[in-house]
């Protein structure tokens, strides 16, 4: 699962090498309380097209990381403008936001619905809720076949009579 942010800036896409990148990296981490081996980031063109997605472990720090994001560096251009100023990479110092600001909830940017894999649909309360229900009606069945299973068969007078009758005859013999 991942939180997904981008963002253009000035320059060309060789001036923003690994150091650079790195910088990138831990300046979005930093901003999002994560490890920075959480984040990784691709430079494209377009100037300089940065998109960093960031690795996190569950739907609820996902809504964090995209909350922190939205309110703190990628706010505006100008905070992301004044948290790069306060790198050590001299290329992010003198680089300009240049484009708007977005940060895409888990599945990113390019699907508005968020394909949900296992792991997350697990961390959804009503599908706990759902799987509940389906356990205890099939341990009900279960026991409602195995009390049927087991009773006791009813007692038949008619035959408990013609039983004594038979033995009574056979014993005279």
């Amino acid at each position: 699962m991942t939180v997904e942010t981008s963002f253009t800036l000035s320059g060309d896409v060789s001036n923003y090498g690994f150091y650079e990148i790195n910088a990138i990296k831990a300046l979005i981490a930093a901003a999002v309380d994560v490890q920075q081996s959480a984040v990784t980031v691709a430079v494209t063109a377009a100037s300089v097209h940065v998109t960093a997605t960031i690795a996190v472990t569950s739907m609820t720090q996902a809504g964090t990381v995209q909350t922190t994001l939205s309110t703190g560096i990628m706010a505006s251009p100008a905070a992301l403008q004044a948290a790069m100023q306060t790198t050590s990479s001299p290329v992010l110092r003198a680089a300009t936001v240049e484009a708007a600001l977005s940060v895409c909830p888990p599945g990113g940017c390019k699907s508005t619905a968020a394909a949900l894999n296992v792991k997350d649909a697990l961390e959804m309360p009503y599908v706990w809720i759902i799987v509940g229900c389906a356990v205890g009606a099939a341990v009900l069945l279960l026991i409602a076949f195995a009390a049927y299973r087991c009773r006791k068969p009813r007692k038949d007078t008619r035959a408990n009579v013609k039983n004594s009758q038979l033995s009574k005859q056979l014993g005279s013999f």
